[in-house]
């Protein structure tokens, strides 16, 4: 979440719309995000009801994007779903399809990359047990 810290900071990025998504705590009136962060295995950040849930919050925003403002509903505290949060490692056996979310932002980044005319990559190296990103 350095990443998304450094662009919050430079103005080039919001909680709101720099995921990809709009989370179910986004603030209506925010800025529109010039980048876009695509996390294709998820964020600790992240809280979803269920693995069908497309509209997460985000959680702990006043820790990693300074000056802004949570506006938690507690999704984590009762469900006991992966406690709140949902990961996807790298492994030969990882399914994005259980979950719409994911499967949208690995859409979302196929498209990204057939249009681009440059590509860069932070904070990631295309493990050999990553066959779905190693093929994107």
């Amino acid at each position: 979440m350095r990443h998304e810290s450094a662009l919050w900071s430079a103005g080039k990025w919001h909680p709101a719309d720099g995921y990809g998504f709009p989370p179910s705590n986004a603030p209506s009136n925010t800025a529109r995000s010039v980048i876009k962060v695509l996390k294709l295995h998820g964020s600790a950040n992240w809280e979803q009801k269920s693995e069908h849930d497309i509209t997460p919050e985000i959680a702990a925003q006043t820790v990693f994007f300074e000056g802004s403002h949570d506006t938690p509903t507690g999704l984590a505290a009762g469900t006991g779903w992966h406690e709140g949060r949902y990961l996807i490692t790298p492994t030969y056996l990882k399914d994005i399809s259980s979950n719409p979310l994911l499967l949208q932002l690995w859409h979302d980044a196929t498209t990204a990359i057939a249009e681009a005319s440059a590509i860069t990559v932070i904070g990631y190296r295309l493990h050999p047990a990553d066959a779905l990103a190693r093929y994107m």
